[in-house]
């Protein structure tokens, strides 16, 4: 199961923390921040260079982060099924659990059809309250979404079934618990480049 990982502004996460989710969620990472009104996203498919990348910036940004650790369950491992996914160019989002009741092949996770047949169809609008009632009836209790726009202002959808530990918010807790690295096999993945993006700046040499 994926790990989505909502750090407020002012609030801190360890090191070791990253590590974990990435060992027990090892088909790629990514993370969105705000910098200057503009969402700022970076992803990889590369142990070292993500935690390395999430780590120093955290350091020197103090701002509300979205962190997802994918673990594979449909279409392909490369960066496009990498989450944060657009919404539109003023809002990304993070997705732990399987949408069942949309789309899902061998190249594209239900999560990205999620966001093109659904979100991106629904004239979504951050804050709408009603709105994210209906977005929760539609992917039900097993599923979770934190959404991130401009303005640095986050929310999740399926909150309460989450847990917030040190005022940090974690979709699941399953790489806090002990488990044989011999489980794991760290999948060859290929890169690809991104389809829908609305141009929003993320690539493997990001500058802040």
């Amino acid at each position: 199961m994926c790990v989505a990982i909502v750090k407020p502004k002012g609030k801190k996460i360890t090191k070791k923390s990253l590590n974990l989710a990435w060992e027990t969620n090892p088909d790629g990472g990514g993370f969105a921040f705000v910098n200057n009104d503009k969402i700022v996203v970076f992803k990889s498919l590369e142990q070292e260079e993500f935690v390395s990348k999430l780590w120093e910036t955290l350091k020197i940004v103090d701002e509300t982060f979205l962190i997802h650790f994918r673990i594979k369950t449909s279409g392909q491992t490369d960066l496009n099924n990498c989450h944060p996914f657009a919404i539109n160019k003023d809002c990304v989002f993070i997705h732990n659990g399987i949408i069942h009741n949309v789309q899902s092949n061998e190249n594209m996770s239900d999560t990205r059809f999620f966001n093109r047949d659904i979100l991106q169809q629904s004239g979504f609008q951050f804050g709408n309250k009603a709105q994210l009632k209906l977005i929760e009836s539609f992917i039900g209790k097993g599923n979770k979404l934190a959404f991130l726009n401009s303005k640095g202002r986050f929310q999740i959808a399926n909150e309460q079934i989450g847990t917030w530990q040190n005022g940090v918010w974690f979709s699941n807790l399953n790489h806090q618990c002990t488990i044989s690295e011999s489980q794991f096999t760290l999948r060859d993945a290929y890169l690809d480049d991104a389809d829908d993006w609305y141009g929003l700046p993320y690539n493997k040499k990001m500058k802040i």
